[in-house]
């Protein structure tokens, strides 16, 4: 794949429909942006529509330099589900020191979460747990 600057979610296999788990065709687009960004050094955004967004069972391992744009509060969300273990929440994104030797030599920048919804709704914990939603409509890093 052509990995463009800015490349718009439905085009790489994202469906949107609230049932389809578009966790798969999302992180395929990030691992290809993700690839681009570091060879030619610039900054690539995933455009993502109106509509629900099923992350299901496990995060996406996100990338430096690949940022997620909705279409806004309202219209964009991710909803996380893990069916199988409804108790461990699935994060949208992760990139971490325990699992993917995250560090200060191997770390994530130029990365921009705006415009979007995370709905944790199906992920049943006994206690407030931050991997279970979030807000991310005018969040940077």
């Amino acid at each position: 794949m052509t990995a463009p600057s800015t490349a718009d979610a439905h085009e790489y296999g994202l469906v949107g429909d609230g049932t389809a788990d578009d966790r798969p065709a999302l992180q395929k687009l990030v691992d290809a942006l993700g690839d681009a960004t570091a060879a030619a050094g610039r900054p690539r955004t995933v455009r993502v529509p109106a509509g629900r967004y099923v992350i299901r069972d496990r995060p996406v391992l996100w990338r430096s330099g690949v940022s997620l744009i909705g279409a806004g509060r309202g219209a964009t969300c991710f909803a996380l589900a893990n069916p199988g273990a409804p108790t461990q929440p699935v994060p949208l994104a992760w990139f971490t020191t325990a699992q993917h030797g995250a560090g200060r030599d191997d770390h994530i920048a130029d990365v921009t979460f705006a415009h979007f919804e995370i709905d944790g709704s199906g992920v049943e914990t006994e206690e407030d747990n931050v991997l279970a939603g979030g807000d991310a409509d005018a969040a940077e890093r």
